[in-house]
């Protein structure tokens, strides 16, 4: 189907027949185990051959859905034609919550025995959320089974220096994970910050006090710190991932795609938070903190939106000018090549009149330098003796 070639296809097949593991035992490796059930999930080459799995599952439960006219997508995947979601070692499917929709994902599956993992269970067929939905529950399941510490021997044999690793290496790892995934609650950050405060200056023992406040003890340790991450700074920097995401508009992640679905003709910049989700809402607020590090270039304006994009100084034009569509004449769909003259043609003259309207209406002389510097050599001048005689007209 995908034409590997068979030498390439024996080694994988030996590397998943053939595993041995060891086990280690007072830090030395010892024996080897033959293992039964192929290779263990942790194996680099585990996900290569998930992910190869769960393509051709793809394209079979394609060509049935293509084949099978009782099949209906989920209402809001039907323009998007998605259908499924891998996540790890679990697969989500989507359909219109009617029988034969259902009737036809269930068939689709392989029937042969040499294949058990294909088959789905379906006595384990219920809603499951790996988080509790209680926000307290949330941040005990958060603090307790996540951010835990050595305790007893361990602890006493450490030194300062040695919690201090520990916290760098290994326990902010875990919260880079969690950081990346969720906005964390404040209640859950100061939580954690907390245990890593005490773990790092007592250690497992109740005798010992902070030297040094908790925010200097983040600092680089070019400016004095000990080089631990701030928390809530991490959050907001990896969030702040998905959204430049967004922005970029970079079709090889699903859920940029349904973003840019839900959105249409909106822009990221100027949707509404409100009536989304609590996690929308959050990565929405974050636009403030990110707007002055981005650079916008506008090149041939077909990847901004007129209106709603901040590619200007006076940021996105539909909140400062909220009736400049209708009075323009110019959709709120727009892109910015609408007002921009790049070419010399029959559409020059219907171009230079959306621009000529689009200062007539409100003024922005400014606006003309922005838009048309370095675009046009003379054109300005041109264009403001132009301006001038309609406006005596006027």
């Amino acid at each position: 189907m995908f034409g590997f070639p068979g030498t390439f296809i024996g080694w994988v097949e030996e590397c998943v027949t053939t595993p041995m593991f060891s086990v280690c035992i007072n830090g030395n490796p010892h024996g080897f185990f033959k293992g039964s059930r192929g290779l263990r999930q942790g194996d680099p080459m585990s996900p290569f051959l998930f992910v190869l799995i769960m393509e051709v599952l793809q394209l079979m439960l394609l060509q049935l859905i293509d084949q099978n006219e009782g099949f209906s997508f989920h209402w809001r995947c039907k323009e998007l034609g998605f259908f499924q979601l891998c996540f790890a070692d679990d697969l989500l499917l989507f359909c219109k919550a009617d029988v034969a929709s259902v009737r036809v994902l269930d068939t689709g599956w392989p029937s042969s025995p040499n294949c058990p993992g294909y088959m789905p269970i379906h006595k384990r067929v219920s809603l499951f959320s790996p988080v509790p939905l209680s926000g307290n529950n949330y941040l005990q399941h958060y603090i307790s089974r996540r951010v835990t510490f050595p305790s007893g021997w361990e602890s006493i044999q450490l030194s300062f220096a040695g919690r201090l690793q520990l916290i760098k290496s290994v326990l902010m790892s875990l919260n880079v994970y969690w950081a990346m995934a969720f906005i964390l609650p404040k209640g859950v950050i100061r939580e954690v910050e907390k245990k890593m405060r005490t773990f790092l200056w007592k250690g497992n023992s109740a005798v010992g006090y902070p030297k040094v406040a908790w925010n200097v003890v983040c600092k680089p340790i070019e400016e004095g710190g000990q080089g631990i991450r701030d928390i809530l700074a991490l959050n907001k920097a990896l969030m702040s991932r998905h959204l430049w995401n967004v922005i970029q508009n970079n079709q090889s992640s699903i859920w940029v795609k349904w973003i840019a679905h839900t959105l249409r003709h909106k822009s990221v910049w100027t949707v509404d938070v409100k009536g989304g989700s609590w996690g929308w809402r959050k990565i929405l607020r974050l636009r403030s903190a990110l707007l002055p590090y981005i650079e916008f270039k506008i090149g041939d304006g077909e990847s901004f939106s007129l209106w709603h994009d901040p590619w200007h100084s006076l940021g996105s034009l539909i909140t400062r000018f909220p009736r400049g569509p209708g009075r323009t004449n110019i959709p709120e769909a727009a892109k910015l090549s609408a007002v921009l003259v790049m070419e010399i043609g029959v559409g020059l003259l219907s171009r230079i009149w959306n621009v000529l309207k689009f200062y007539t209406c409100y003024r922005l002389f400014t606006m003309a330098a922005t838009l048309f510097y370095g675009e046009v050599a003379g054109f300005l001048q041109r264009l403001s003796m132009i301006f001038s005689v309609i406006m005596d007209l006027r």
